[in-house]
């Protein structure tokens, strides 16, 4: 199984327990996922998220812990939402 083929059975698995609202779809979620951490990795590894926070006077290391801390909240707040049961 590829990378994403194990974060989508991941994802399916978390929304089967309730832990992860099952809308939008394991795909769609999957794909949302996928999308923002290799977003975060190319900005990490090309020093733009460092360049753009510490050109404004911030700090790169907050920066990236928020970030990350964005995506919990993303996440959260979907599983959070109106409590999904689990399936049959």
């Amino acid at each position: 199984m590829d990378a994403f083929g194990i974060l989508r059975s991941r994802v399916e698995a978390c929304q089967a327990e309730g832990s992860l609202d099952p809308r939008p779809s394991a795909d769609a979620a999957s794909l949302i996922l996928w999308s923002l951490v290799h977003g975060l990795a190319r900005l990490e590894r090309e020093g733009l998220i460092a360049g753009m926070v510490e050109g404004a006077g911030g700090d790169a290391g907050m920066a990236k812990e928020a970030l990350v801390d964005a995506m919990r909240c993303i996440l959260k707040e979907n599983r959070d939402k109106g409590r999904p049961t689990k399936r049959p």
